[in-house]
């Protein structure tokens, strides 16, 4: 989706940023409403786009079509953004090792990976 297509905020919760094709996953906020949301696409995703937004939280796929976490973390960091990226995917072999190659290389961004089918 492009800037275009983003949805209204209604002024509750934290203004998420969703990038790339992902349904956002299951909160567990009651505060969070669909419409505190905003969609773009992996090349919509720049330093004037994010001035405008000001999202506190960016929500990714691990890997997308077009873009994976490195490529959206290098984004992020050369724009100056110093918040919340979460990333996104339904199984990981090894969570930890993604954790800690995103932490050493991009050390600004508040990173985590939100594994949806955890077994560990």
């Amino acid at each position: 989706m492009t800037d275009g297509n983003r949805l209204a905020r209604t002024g509750r919760g934290p203004r998420l940023l969703a990038v790339g094709e992902l349904f956002p996953p299951d909160l567990g906020a009651d505060e969070v409403q669909a419409t505190d949301i905003t969609y773009l696409a992996f090349a919509d995703v720049t330093a004037d786009a994010l001035a405008r937004l000001r999202p506190e939280v960016i929500l990714a796929p691990l890997v997308g079509p077009d873009f994976d976490c490195l490529d959206l973390a290098e984004r992020l960091s050369g724009a100056g953004f110093h918040g919340r990226f979460r990333a996104v995917a339904p199984k990981v072999p090894d969570p930890a090792l993604v954790r800690r190659e995103i932490a050493e290389r991009f050390p600004a961004l508040d990173f985590d990976l939100l594994v949806l089918d955890d077994d560990s």
